[in-house]
């Protein structure tokens, strides 16, 4: 005879030691998915999301949050591509007229978000992302920008 049901898989008590990691998988999944994939995948567990945006203390949203980059951008006519080089790959992006920077199709703050992003560890943006400079048309880090306007 075959039990398809045993009595020891109806244990609802907690072993000793054990923890309830539902809570620690939420916000796993809340700060690392966004949008409908966090709620379809919380709604398979049954938890409810909210609606409202994700405001942390002390962040501040795109809106009010200012670039690195953006005073160093006021005389400048259009944007300015950056480009860098890292274990033998080359990479680009574009900075705006406000100092964001784009990078496959998201923006960035500062250089150095960028640059950690590829590196996949601390980097200085500054020094590791490099500009074409009109007069010489040779690629100089992006550090020389910000001792070019004086700052």
């Amino acid at each position: 005879m075959r039990i398809a049901n045993p009595i020891e898989n109806r244990n609802r008590t907690k072993f000793k030691g054990a923890e309830n990691l539902r809570r620690t998988f939420k916000k796993d999944i809340l700060r690392c998915t966004r949008g409908p994939i966090a709620r379809f995948i919380l709604g398979l567990l049954g938890e409810n999301i909210s609606e409202k945006p994700n405001l942390r203390m002390g962040r501040k949203t795109n809106a009010t949050k200012v670039s690195a980059l953006q005073p160093y951008m006021v005389k400048r006519k259009g944007p300015l591509r950056i480009f860098a080089s890292y274990k033998g790959k080359k990479y680009s992006a574009i900075v705006g007229k406000n100092g964001w920077i784009r990078y496959k199709g998201r923006k960035y703050s500062s250089p150095s978000a960028v640059a950690e992003g590829i590196t996949k560890g601390h980097t200085d943006g500054r020094t590791f992302w490099k500009y074409k400079d009109p007069k010489t048309k040779e690629l100089v880090p992006l550090d020389l920008l910000r001792e070019k306007s004086g700052r």
